[in-house]
């Protein structure tokens, strides 16, 4: 990852601790549930809008030296590494 989406994902990964950190206020104050839920709605797209500027960066680089230098079995785990994470099958 270059230092410039790095350091971008880092900002916007502290802008959804910070708003999940106003969440739980919000519950604790017990504020009206819809306001609540829009919050969460609004981390959700975050989450998703750094997932695909972290994909993307991922496809122009690690997929892409795959794609074109990469032996059979390295393009198939490649595609295999994104297919899981379209699917959602995470590894823990």
């Amino acid at each position: 990852m270059n230092q410039e989406l790095k350091k971008d994902s880092i900002k916007r990964f502290n802008y959804i601790v910070g708003h999940i950190k106003g969440i739980q206020k919000m519950i604790e104050n017990d504020v009206y549930c819809m306001d609540i839920l829009n919050q969460n709605a609004a981390i959700v797209e975050a989450v998703k809008k750094i997932n695909l500027i972290i994909l993307e960066a991922h496809m122009n680089s690690c997929v892409a030296r795959a794609m074109s230098k990469g032996s059979v079995k390295e393009k198939k785990r490649v595609i295999g590494e994104l297919m899981d994470v379209l699917k959602c099958k995470h590894k823990s």
